[in-house]
């Protein structure tokens, strides 16, 4: 017997349909990064003395004008990023908001081209590490910088700025889509000397706290950072008590607490469906000495054992 959809029928298959197709496209939707962030693997051997790394970026959605990345590695015994100790002076410009007499006793920081009172100069060590934007993205930013956090050759901060203030007007990297480019090249130095064959890994991370990464748009908005609520609790402990009334409140790691505090703070979290980030690693291989012709047991003589072991190979 052959069933009969009437209109009624026939409106709820056709909205099923479309419910179904709107699902899984929407699913394949969300899984569509707009940014890619990848550190490659390279293989070096001991001859070499020294590597490089290569990140590249794909941005299929806005148009770069900055980023942040803080680059380590698990084995400082392996590779070393390259830096060198340099001294910086800053100069900072103050506006005194409210006068007590000759005394300032509210100021604020202002750029130098503004109204200022006095200046204060600030002198400190820093250590520099090594980069290269030849033939880069970022070749032809106003502003590219890298520093060692930890001044020991593990870490390394990277920050670019395609346009400051300013001119000529740098407009950053757009997305067309923009897929593979070399986004910058870090040099190291190989300090390992394996014996293995295998030789040593030394791993590259590239950090996920907030502080030390991001990718902005021209306008100074952040790719693929969304924003969290977290509840933080403090806790004290009371030194001093009148009766029941504490006179002195101290903050303590607890556990035990005579007041907990509590908190909601605004956190900036990475959305991994956005922006999606690749490690990578180095591997130093031995440096191998070449085999003249004919040694092929490789014990620097040529005699009748070569044959041997040519034999023994080939059965």
């Amino acid at each position: 017997m052959r069933e009969n959809f009437g209109p009624l029928k026939h409106r709820f298959f056709i909205l099923a349909v479309a419910v179904a197709v709107v699902m899984v496209a929407g699913s394949v939707t969300a899984q569509i990064p707009e940014l890619i962030i990848r550190m490659h693997d390279t293989t070096v051997t001991t001859a070499d003395d020294e590597g490089m790394l290569l990140i590249s970026m794909d941005n299929y959605v806005d148009t770069v004008a900055g980023f942040a990345l803080w680059l380590m590695t698990d084995r400082p015994d392996v590779i070393a990023f390259q830096m060198e100790s340099s001294t910086i002076i800053d100069t900072f410009y103050w506006q005194c908001l409210a006068w007590s007499g000759p005394d300032c006793i509210d100021s604020l920081m202002v750029p130098e081209y503004e109204e200022w009172d006095w200046f204060t100069i600030d002198t400190n060590e820093i250590n520099v590490a090594a980069f290269d934007t030849t033939g880069t993205l970022i070749s032809g930013w106003q502003y590219v910088e890298a520093r060692s956090l930890g001044g020991l050759g593990y870490d390394i901060n990277v920050v670019g700025i395609a346009n400051m203030i300013s001119p000529p007007y740098i407009p950053g990297v757009p997305p067309h889509p923009q897929q593979g480019g070399t986004l910058i090249k870090i040099p190291f130095d190989i300090l390992a000397d394996p014996v293995d064959p295998e030789g040593e890994i030394a791993n590259v991370l590239i950090a996920r706290p907030m502080d030390h990464f991001g990718f902005a748009r021209p306008d100074g908005t952040t790719i693929g950072i969304v924003y969290d609520s977290i509840l933080d609790t403090t806790c004290f402990v009371c030194t001093q008590w009148a009766d029941e009334v504490c006179l002195n409140w101290v903050v303590s790691p607890g556990p035990d607490c005579d007041s907990i505090w509590v908190d909601t703070v605004v956190v900036p979290v990475l959305d991994t469906n956005v922006v999606k980030i690749f490690d990578g690693m180095v591997t130093v291989l031995p440096d191998c000495i070449p085999i003249p012709p004919g040694d092929v047991d490789g014990d620097g003589f040529y005699d009748i054992s070569e044959l041997v072991m040519l034999i023994d190979y080939i059965r």
